[in-house]
């Protein structure tokens, strides 16, 4: 069996393609004058939503928290973010602790294991937690003035922190905002 195409078929097909590239051809002046125009530039500035700002902070706390490790020698006042579940839920969730924090965190966790296998009985566990608190906010004081000597003597890590503080300030106003239109 032979496939034959009728004679209209063929000879339309070369005709259509040489009128399309003579098309295309006659519009390359055209083309080649709007190129030269000089077309004004339109900014169209539009309020971020609270993800999108959530998103960017969450960039700008990775970043600061890299550049300020490289910086930090003591591995207690170094941050690190990992993936934690949220609790009853497979969800995970990025959260930026520094070293002391999670010290302390696991040393009421082994306490605790430890209590509840030594125990008769019902388990009691001693609350350590005010003295782990006290110890959290003495430590973070000390991060902070880290920070800030650190911030002075380098730019990078200055521009940083002012991004996240910036990224900060934006969210808050962008969360005010949609609660009065809420309301």
């Amino acid at each position: 069996m032979k496939f034959v195409r009728t004679a209209k078929q063929y000879d339309s097909q070369p005709l259509w393609i040489w009128l399309r590239g003579l098309f295309v051809l006659s519009l390359l002046p055209a083309l080649a004058t709007a190129a030269e125009e000089t077309i004004e530039e339109i900014i169209v500035v539009a309020p971020r939503t609270l993800v999108s700002i959530k998103r960017q902070m969450l960039r700008a706390d990775i970043e600061m928290y890299k550049i300020s490790n490289t910086l930090i020698d003591d591995p207690l006042y170094k941050v690190w973010c990992l993936l934690e579940p949220i609790p009853r839920s497979r969800i995970q969730r990025r959260v930026c602790k520094p070293g002391f924090e999670r010290q302390v965190n696991a040393d009421i966790l082994a306490d605790e294991v430890t209590m509840g296998r030594f125990s008769i009985g019902e388990p009691t566990f001693t609350n350590n937690y005010d003295l782990s608190r006290a110890e959290i906010g003495r430590h973070r004081k000390v991060l902070k003035q880290k920070f800030a000597d650190l911030a002075a003597d380098n730019p990078e890590l200055a521009n940083a922190i002012y991004e996240r503080a910036h990224l900060n300030m934006e969210y808050e106003k962008t969360l005010q905002r949609n609660r009065q239109k809420d309301d």
